[in-house]
């Protein structure tokens, strides 16, 4: 991209362009979402219709859900994990019972 510029362009361009990205006014600024596919498009558009929104709200509503549930099943998760967790430390505390191991001949159990 940058090779067919003045040598004195590049660092140019390259100050404006960190200039623009670390800049908080630039940051604030509403950015559009362009949707490609027109079936989603069409989809968005239906929902803010039925809901009386406009499509933003539709999609930040959207979003918001998507975010909520995916936190509430890492919450889920998480709580699998923790009582499994338990569940291991409680069978490593129990004393192993040997003729669950082996059979009336002192062989393994397969």
């Amino acid at each position: 991209m940058f090779s067919t510029l003045r040598a004195g362009a590049v660092p140019l361009l390259r100050r404006v362009f960190e200039y623009t990205l670390a800049s908080d006014e630039y940051a604030r600024r509403p950015m559009a979402l362009y949707i490609r596919d027109d079936a989603v498009r069409q989809l968005a558009s239906e929902l803010a219709k039925r809901q009386g929104q406009s499509v933003t709200e539709t999609v930040r509503a959207a979003l918001l859900e998507a975010r909520a549930r995916l936190e509430d099943d890492r919450t889920t998760r998480d709580a699998r994990a923790r009582a499994a967790i338990e569940e291991l430390r409680a069978m490593r505390r129990r004393p192993v019972r040997e003729d669950v191991l082996y059979d009336e001949q002192g062989q393994p159990r397969l």
